[in-house]
């Protein structure tokens, strides 16, 4: 039977062993593989159903459609569109399309440099949302970005 290596830093999983007396190298490696198990299946089941919460765009169209006093069936009507896809929108369920976008700024009187700023934003943020690297890699697009615009203005 093979004895699975102990595990080195101190946690709460660690802590829970050794108050329970499993402070062999295999009932702490076991502990460990069930703790993580359990937060895995957490975790997945808490993504799963709970929407993005960190969509800009979605929250600030369903701002400035109550701050106007408008209701979905009215912003719906005049995107041509379902309802319930406006409902979708503004609960991140469904990316706003960026053609609606014009419309969106001339209904709801926002400026549509400001939606589509946040309509990028979020197009971003789905991309690197996941990655350990995310704010060194926007960077490193930052100034590519701006290096672009740079030679495009001395051009």
């Amino acid at each position: 039977m093979q004895t699975l290596p102990p595990v080195q830093s101190p946690t709460l999983c660690g802590v829970f062993c050794c108050m329970y007396g499993m402070v062999g190298t295999v009932g702490q490696s076991f502990f460990f593989s069930v703790a993580y198990l359990w937060y895995s299946f957490i975790r997945f089941d808490l993504l799963r159903t709970r929407p993005n919460t960190v969509n800009m765009l979605g929250e600030k169209l369903r701002e400035l459609r109550e701050a106007k006093g408008l209701v979905q069936r009215q912003v719906a009507a005049e995107l041509e569109v379902d309802t319930a896809y406006i409902s979708k929108m503004e609960s991140n369920e469904k990316p706003v399309s960026r053609q609606h976008l014009k419309k969106l700024s001339v209904l709801l009187g926002i400026a549509e440099d400001e939606l589509l700023t946040l309509w990028l934003a979020d197009k971003v943020y789905d991309v690197v949302k996941d990655e350990e690297v995310a704010i060194k890699a926007m960077h490193v697009a930052e100034d590519h970005v701006l290096k672009t615009k740079n030679k495009k203005r001395k051009s």
